[in-house]
């Protein structure tokens, strides 16, 4: 039997703690480490970056952004387009951008007043017509009324960013502990005028005057240990990839139904659009009353499941269960089980789009939980609860191209420094306050 490697000793205080070894948790180390700061990752899962940071779609996508993530989105795009020297790693960053296709005339008005606002910020974008969409992506069997087009948009691998920035940190030398669940967050002088000083770890205690709570769809969980609401709720999108094929496009897309963009290696990825699924559990049936207006004007987009989630965590939650004090181990990795019924949907409408696409076969499918937000935007706050405390999680499917960006802002907030991009629009205080807006929604 092969044996376990060693573990060395935890050490006993460090500058910041980071919960949560995706993207936003190992960028935000990164940027830590680079300033100097002796910065230390918890990953409840084996490995960084297991859950939905490696199940995404690997978009960089400015388009069709709510106006008040657009200018953090536009930050981000600087980044990735360096990314790959900074880190010294090839992260499959190609930006040959991202197209919006309609066969819905009635449509192009909002994509036209989209642009509008893109203008203002100084963002390169245009309409295009069905044979304009034709010329960009050319082979498929369908005419568009119209498309929306940024030509500066990107996509990258999503196997391999967050395993990147991790060896980035290491080599800075900060330090990720993998396998290791966090089980509480210390403070000093309680929630209300405290401040935090630590946290308990399945393997010990660490001291730190900075905790960062990076903790994807586990965020309100780890929140609720001090008193702070977080409204979440879990959708699970379903993800194909072809095998190689010879180049079609480098731009990445999306139509009504389904997304896709076809990778260096010459996969594409693709996932579905139109329909996604919601697997009930008692977390989200606490935050109904966030998201009960939208569930019911997109009632046709999104399947409610009552299965082994929502029993495992009724069973979890029962008094005397082991598991009570121990949420984070309960249910340590968030392996979510693809839909097959969408993604053979989802590959039936691939090749019906390209026909030369016929013969090529399914190579493998996933599943990722993405985190929302009631307004689909995310919570990058450091004023969110105790001193020391900083949030970032809530990125509702966006994480993945907007995580270099906050990691910096997480970064300058740790410094005190005035964030780049003003953060206001995402305190966690929003909710409980009432100062938020249902989702902008142009995708």
């Amino acid at each position: 039997m092969k044996k376990k490697p060693v573990r060395s000793a935890l050490p006993k205080r460090v500058d910041a703690i980071i919960i949560g070894g995706g993207l936003i948790g190992c960028s935000t180390a990164w940027y830590l480490a680079k300033q100097g700061l002796d910065v230390l990752v918890f990953e409840k899962c084996h490995t960084v970056g297991y859950e939905q940071s490696s199940r995404n779609w690997g978009f960089v996508r400015q388009l069709g952004r709510d106006p008040k993530e657009l200018p953090l989105m536009m930050l981000a795009n600087g980044i990735w387009q360096g990314l790959e020297k900074d880190l010294g790693a090839d992260l499959g960053w190609q930006q040959g951008g991202v197209l919006g296709m309609t066969d819905d005339s009635s449509i192009i008005p909002d994509f036209e007043q989209w642009c509008d606002v893109a203008r203002s910020f100084d963002l390169e974008c245009s309409l295009k017509t069905g044979e304009q969409v034709a010329e960009l992506i050319p082979g498929m069997a369908r005419q568009w009324a119209g498309g929306i087009f940024v030509p500066g948009d990107g996509n990258a691998d999503a196997d391999i960013t967050t395993a990147a920035f991790a060896r980035a940190v290491t080599n800075r030398g900060g330090r990720i502990e993998t396998d290791c669940a966090v089980l509480d967050i210390e403070l000093q002088g309680g929630v209300a005028g405290g401040s935090v000083c630590g946290v308990v770890s399945e393997h010990g205690t660490v001291s730190a005057p900075v905790v960062i709570v990076a903790a994807g769809a586990w965020a309100s969980r780890v929140l609720s240990w001090l008193d702070l609401d977080m409204p979440q709720m879990r959708i699970r999108g379903s993800v194909a990839r072809s095998m190689p094929v010879a180049p079609i496009t480098p731009v990445a897309a999306w139509t009504p139904s389904i997304g896709f963009v076809q990778r260096k290696d010459g996969c594409f990825n693709i996932g579905g659009l139109d329909i996604t699924d919601h697997d009930v559990s008692l977390e989200s049936l606490h935050y109904a009353r966030y998201f009960f207006k939208d569930l019911i004007k997109h009632h046709h987009k999104i399947r409610l499941q009552f299965g082994h989630p929502f029993l495992n965590d009724l069973i979890g939650r029962l008094p005397g269960s082991r598991a009570m004090g121990d949420p984070l181990r309960r249910a340590r990795i968030g392996n979510a089980m693809p839909n097959s019924r969408r993604i053979l949907k989802c590959f039936e409408d691939f090749h019906d789009l390209f026909p030369a696409t016929n013969e090529t076969a399914l190579k493998k499918a996933w599943a990722g939980h993405i985190d929302v937000t009631p307004d689909m935007l995310p919570v990058i706050d450091g004023q969110a609860g105790p001193r020391g405390l900083l949030v970032a999680a809530g990125f509702s499917g966006h994480g993945f191209g907007i995580g270099p960006a906050a990691g910096q802002m997480i970064a300058q907030l740790v410094h005190g420094e005035n964030p780049a991009v003003d953060l206001a629009a995402f305190s966690l205080a929003r909710f409980a306050s009432g100062n938020w807006q249902s989702a902008y929604n142009l995708i």
